[in-house]
């Protein structure tokens, strides 16, 4: 997929800017205000106090944060790259015209205003 010219452009969320997303005490204080609205929030909140009672540090919130940049991709702020395998793992180096953006950060509040605002 990263070398098939029938993909436009491709918008990757990197693993090191979705683990920088955590689900904490005041992600969760903010998250408050979806209580109630929908049985999915209700649900998705009370899980999460549970695991924070477990963890207070929080909850590595990265799988939701991809989701959300599907929709909004201007959660992240992306740099032009071109992937390479690196010691057994991934890397990106910067690549203009390569139409693979990775990301390089996350706006929490932008993520944030995104679940409990909508679009």
């Amino acid at each position: 997929m990263l070398e098939n010219p029938a993909i436009g452009e491709r918008l990757l969320v990197s693993k090191n800017v979705c683990h920088g997303m955590i689900y904490d005490q005041e992600f969760d204080a903010a998250m408050e205000s979806l209580a109630g609205s929908h049985f999915a929030w209700d649900l998705l909140l009370a899980g999460m106090r549970i695991y924070l009672e477990r963890h207070p540090d929080g909850k590595k919130f990265h799988d939701p944060l991809a989701a959300a940049v599907a929709a909004r991709p201007d959660i992240c702020t992306f740099a032009e790259v071109e992937l390479d395998r690196h010691r057994g793992g991934w890397g990106a180096k910067l690549a203009p015209g390569s139409r693979t953006w990775i990301s390089i950060a996350a706006d929490r509040r932008a993520f944030l205003d995104f679940l409990v605002g909508g679009m």
